[in-house]
């Protein structure tokens, strides 16, 4: 973000109080939510004060809302992503046969494993497409797929229809 303006910045402290409205009306803790729609707020000054069509069609607060509404949604995808809720497990909890689950598992080696990985993927980036494997590459790190049809600005079926490809391009490398 750049920075701004002083008419932006004026606007923007004559207007911070819809920042505290927004955070109590939906109840968010301030200290943990502040940063998060801050952002998009700032991000609305910015838009309504360099649109003159904007503000003859809405008010402040409409754009202001939105746009701070998009930014929760935002961090809320962010942090709910696939990748971020792997489930803890004691290795030292005693289970009903008396092994602990370090007894019972055996021992991986995941950098090991995480370094055949990324072979694998970029042996097999030799057979796909540039934009597969920029679809892959997202996919593996956890964003979804209407996630990956937003960051790389393609339709969702486009998003399907490519991880289908490169799936089927994979099944008859591997044959």
């Amino acid at each position: 973000m750049k920075e701004l303006t002083s008419d932006e910045r004026n606007f923007a402290e004559e207007n911070h109080s819809r920042v505290i409205t927004f955070l109590n009306v939906r109840h968010l803790p301030h200290d943990e939510f502040y940063d998060v729609v801050v952002f998009g707020f700032l991000k609305a000054v910015v838009e309504y004060l360099s649109d003159s069509e904007l503000r003859e069609h809405y008010k402040f607060s409409t754009i202001a809302n939105r746009k701070m509404k998009d930014a929760l949604y935002s961090d809320y995808r962010y942090r709910n992503r696939l990748i971020r809720h792997d489930t803890a497990l004691s290795l030292d909890y005693v289970n009903d046969s008396g092994y602990t689950l370090h007894d019972e598992v055996p021992s991986r080696n995941t950098a090991l494993e995480a370094l055949e990985m990324v072979d694998i993927v970029n042996e097999l980036s030799e057979w796909l497409s540039p934009i597969e494997n920029a679809v892959i590459q997202l996919r593996m790190q956890g964003y979804a797929p209407w996630e990956i049809s937003h960051e790389l600005k393609l339709q969702p079926p486009e998003v399907h229809e490519l991880m289908h490809n490169a799936r089927n391009t994979v099944f008859a490398v591997c044959a």
